[in-house]
């Protein structure tokens, strides 16, 4: 049918897929929600701010570079104790390169696009001015935090400006603030959810109001194809079904008949008019 419900687009804050497991940088948890996700829904697809990735890479660089460290530590000591004169060597450069490699392979197995802060693109006045008056995302604390969501925030507006036609945008994040602005930027056109699981609900849901909505079309376009007295093509005038039902069941169909069997002998000794055109009941009588 047509305007069925577009395909869900989602993009993700840090806080949704950080993992304090060494083995993988992005959480197994919503790895295999959002593979559940998938499987239902292939058109669906998942979207990373490059700031996120650079963000978790810097995370997992820091992580690195202290286990570097210890390692030297450990082999000076070592290299004091027996003797000997082993080198462990790795400079920040190679350890960062190593990290990033890791970390975009990552991405790309379970991301579906990396998308670019749009630098060239952002009001940076208008940054300014939020960050001076501490308008959300940036935080009205002594942490004065909001500079990266509100980074992320224009990733989302250019990522709305390109796939909103095509796709339904929807933002997952649990920081607050980042939600608030997202929804006072976009007049609540994206949806925010702060986790996976929330997007399967939310998605769910605009299914479940979907086919309702596909139900009374389809109940409305059915009774204006039976009958509609503007309309001789249609079933009631084009196969006279009034002549075929008089014709057949004239009797049953009589006007204090039908008042004696179905709302009592009492309202039968009304007067009623006898209609030619059908009546639609909503109504489900017991």
């Amino acid at each position: 049918m047509k305007n069925i419900y577009k395909p869900i687009a989602a993009i993700v804050d840090t806080n949704t897929v950080f993992s304090k497991s060494l083995e993988s940088p992005i959480a197994d948890g919503f790895i295999n929600k959002w593979n559940e996700i998938k499987t239902s829904n292939p058109a669906y697809i998942l979207l990373a701010p490059d700031v996120v990735v650079l963000e978790r890479t810097e995370q997992r660089f820091k992580i690195a570079k202290e286990s570097r460290n210890n390692a030297q530590k450990s082999i000076k000591n070592f290299n004091t104790v027996t003797g000997r004169n082993r080198v462990f060597d790795f400079s920040d450069k190679k350890l960062r390169d190593s990290v990033e490699s890791t970390m975009r392979k990552v991405i790309i197995k379970y991301f579906d696009e990396i998308v670019e802060t749009p630098l060239d693109a952002i009001d940076w006045k208008d940054v300014y001015n939020a960050c001076i008056r501490r308008i959300p995302p940036f935080s009205d604390d002594d942490t004065e935090k909001g500079f990266k969501d509100r980074l992320i925030l224009e990733t989302i507006a250019i990522t709305f400006s390109d796939k909103s036609i095509q796709y339904d945008i929807v933002a997952v994040t649990n920081d607050g603030l980042l939600g608030d602005a997202i929804r006072a930027r976009f007049n609540n056109k994206i949806e925010v959810v702060d986790s996976l699981k929330a997007l399967e609900s939310y998605d769910r849901l605009r299914k479940d109001e979907h086919a309702s909505k596909v139900a009374a079309t389809l109940l409305r376009k059915a009774r204006s194809k039976f009958y509609s007295s503007k309309d001789l093509g249609c079933l009631w005038i084009k196969e006279k079904l009034n002549a075929y039902l008089m014709s057949n069941y004239g009797e049953k169909l009589r006007p204090e008949n039908l008042c004696n069997n179905i709302f009592g002998t009492e309202a039968a000794n009304h007067r009623w008019n006898k209609y030619s055109v059908p009546l639609f009941l909503d109504t489900k009588f017991s």
